[in-house]
């Protein structure tokens, strides 16, 4: 299951133009917990956005902008990851602490 969301999670990613590579990077941070913490603008602006250093120092508003919409769809992504990854948890603990039936008996 995690291999599936890690493959829905580059998509997602792809879909806003950043390399498999980087969207691996992304994807395997979720995986280890918040990704959204590890991105910064620095981080956005050299690796993803692929802009000259130059630009990145000046911290354009436009670039800027474009950098909180790309934040901010890796944080609604990581909380639905979340949300999936306890569903799951809860559910196999649900699962595994449920009374056996006794052979012969069925649930009513």
């Amino acid at each position: 299951m995690v291999r599936r969301i890690g493959m829905a999670g580059i998509a997602v990613i792809s879909l806003l133009g950043v390399s498999e590579v980087a969207a691996q990077d992304i994807t395997r941070d979720l995986e280890r917990g918040s990704a959204s913490d590890l991105i910064t603008f620095e981080r956005w602006c050299a690796d993803i956005a692929k802009l000259t250093e130059e630009r990145c120092g000046q911290k354009l508003k436009p670039d800027y902008d474009e950098f909180v919409v790309y934040r901010e769809t890796i944080e609604r992504y990581e909380g639905e990851f979340s949300r999936q990854k306890r569903d799951t948890r809860e559910l196999r603990e649900r699962l595994e602490t449920q009374d056996t039936l006794l052979p012969g008996t069925y649930p009513q």
